[in-house]
């Protein structure tokens, strides 16, 4: 207490309030753990690591490529990887912000991965702050760690949109709480980021009827931010391919079969090994999104929004990261678990995230059981 007695006016010259510390705290030891494992996937990988991820790092690999590819090259009409994977079907925001902070002469791998772990420390803070709203600052905190070691988190420190949605998420849901102006930009950026923002709109539309005056409009005016950067990057595909849904299309053909409510029944029944903590992970999020209408419906939309959006329509591997992104459901979590059951959760959490790392970006003999 007396060292942050200490630091007080410092923060104060920096507009940092204090209770931004724990958080910010928990964002950057969380970043350094999923950096660290990552880095060493690297060193302990198999020796065709390197024919699996591409380049050899688990840092960029995956969908982190295509953000990479889109830096360097802009969007197509024809498909990239023929015959259905094109490069719009990834938003344009976060590529977007990788190559202005590049400065047009840093390297996009590494300015990158250090915006996405410093874009989630930032997150982490407003995360707590809206967690903190509903649940309380204890609560808030523990809800903000198990979030930030769950165990599909080593995402937020990779050349994945995850961070940036989350802090614009997140930002747009405070802001609105306060009835804020700021509230929109943030809405209309998110929806330049990921589909998942049209969460943000149904959260904002349950604001809109639950609230009155000054309140009410700015619900509606996020509403209405999502629905338009939607809108605007689907005329921008339109206009590169003659598809009026052409976002559409190669979001549902990328992978014929491997997204959506179906293919996520042909990957539960009968569960591989690999997959049950996955499901587990899901089920835990979806039910606590669930009981979050007892306590908050505004987050609650949010939250259940990014559960029935990645059921929908997600590819079912990726499943676990994009239900991730319902940050709320943390703190029915923590709330559950108290003291003693978030650190419970939160060492299974650790040891998951170990796994969920070693099954995504490298060859796991498990993955054929």
């Amino acid at each position: 207490m007396k060292e942050l007695e200490r630091i007080q006016p410092l923060l104060r010259g920096l507009h940092i309030p204090a209770w931004a510390l724990v958080p910010a705290a928990i964002g950057l030891v969380s970043r350094l753990f999923s950096s660290g494992i990552i880095a060493l996937m690297r060193v302990l990988g198999p020796p065709d690591y390197s024919v699996l991820v591409r380049p050899a790092n688990g840092f960029d690999a995956w969908d982190g490529q295509w953000y990479l590819w889109i830096v360097k090259n802009g969007y197509h009409a024809a498909a990239v990887r023929p015959p259905r994977a094109f490069d719009f079907a990834f938003f344009p925001l976060w590529p977007s912000l990788i190559k202005v902070s590049t400065l047009g002469v840093l390297p996009s791998w590494s300015t990158a991965v250090v915006l996405a772990n410093g874009l989630f420390i930032v997150a982490a803070v407003i995360v707590w702050r809206l967690l903190a709203d509903s649940f309380g600052d204890v609560t808030a905190t523990r809800a903000t760690a198990l979030f930030a070691f769950a165990p599909p988190a080593f995402v937020f420190s990779m050349v994945y949109t995850e961070s940036l949605f989350v802090l614009l998420a997140a930002a747009s849901l405070v802001a609105a709480r306060r009835s804020s102006r700021w509230a929109l930009p943030a809405a209309f950026l998110a929806g330049l980021s990921r589909v998942t923002s049209v969460a943000i709109a149904g959260s904002a539309l349950v604001g809109a009827i639950r609230s009155t005056g000054r309140r009410r409009w700015i619900a509606l005016g996020s509403v209405v931010a999502v629905l338009v950067a939607l809108g605007a990057w689907s005329l921008f595909v339109w206009a590169l391919t003659g598809d009026a849904l052409g976002f559409v299309h190669v979001g549902t053909n990328w992978e014929p079969g491997t997204a959506g409510p179906q293919a996520l029944l042909n990957y539960v029944a009968p569960p591989r090994v690999s997959s049950i903590p996955r499901i587990a992970f899901v089920v835990v999020i979806a039910v606590a999104s669930l009981r979050l209408l007892k306590v908050d419906r505004e987050i609650a939309a949010y939250s259940l929004g990014c559960v029935a959006l990645a059921i929908a329509a997600g590819a079912v591997w990726s499943i676990p990261r994009y239900v991730l992104v319902a940050f709320p459901a943390f703190g029915v979590l923590a709330g559950w678990g108290g003291r003693r059951g978030t650190l419970v959760l939160l060492a299974i959490s650790v040891a998951l995230q170990v796994a969920f790392v070693w099954m995504s970006i490298s060859p796991n003999p498990l993955e054929a059981m």
